[in-house]
């Protein structure tokens, strides 16, 4: 490579440098932005809580070296929020990677049957859920976008009301689980901050139906 084409790849390359950390510095502000706006906390900061408080979810079990950081969290009525951008990693020395993901948690009062639903076809039967077993609810449209798993499928299809899964379709480029008293989507990618606004709204929406169940004619 010669000289020029060197030193045109370097400006290339802090170009890019400054581009990226401008974006990750400005949609930090918005986030921040939208958690006055919506009455929660904001925090940048890695929070090593988090990873070890949440270690019983799904999405916790993947990879290590876990990291949650520009945490929002609060509560809007009887439910909390804590939504955050987190990473982990997979594979090890040069098959090292780092894993993106953002993640919107609604917890509740009322204990919810356990379902892990994914995007794609790629169930990890890790720790306690090693004896998940494939869910399908019966209905097209929404066994096309999701594959389910349940350690109890009768309680499972028993919460999946006609409203539940009408409004989850809302949510369909989402992963989602219910887990104890928690109700989480996460993406593997960092969603905009409007997008995430957008699924902090859907995972309260969710919530409340949860709580308070009433059904529709199919």
């Amino acid at each position: 490579m010669t000289e020029p084409a060197i030193v045109i790849l370097i400006l290339l390359l802090l170009l890019l440098g400054s581009w990226l950390l401008v974006r990750y510095y400005r949609r930090r502000r918005v986030l921040a932005t939208i958690a006055y706006r919506l009455r929660f906390r904001f925090s940048a900061q890695h929070d090593p809580a988090l990873p070890h408080n949440l270690a019983g979810l799904y999405i916790m079990q993947l990879g290590h070296a876990r990291r949650a950081y520009n945490v929002i969290n609060g509560r809007r009525e009887e439910l909390e929020l804590i939504a955050f951008d987190y990473n982990y990693e997979t594979g090890l020395g040069q098959d090292r990677s780092i894993n993106h993901a953002s993640v919107v948690i609604w917890k509740g009062k009322h204990l919810l049957p356990s379902i892990v639903a994914l995007r794609e076809n790629s169930f990890h039967p890790l720790g306690k859920f090693a004896p998940f077993v494939s869910l399908p609810t019966r209905k097209p449209d929404f066994d096309r976008i999701f594959t389910l798993y349940s350690d109890h499928p009768e309680k499972a299809l028993r919460v999946l009301t006609p409203d539940l899964q009408r409004l989850l379709l809302h949510c369909r480029y989402a992963n989602w689980e219910f887990n104890d008293r928690y109700i989480v989507f996460f993406v593997d990618y960092l969603l905009s901050a409007r997008q995430l606004r957008r699924l902090i709204r859907r995972g309260l929406q969710t919530a409340k139906l949860l709580a308070n169940p009433v059904t529709k004619p199919d």
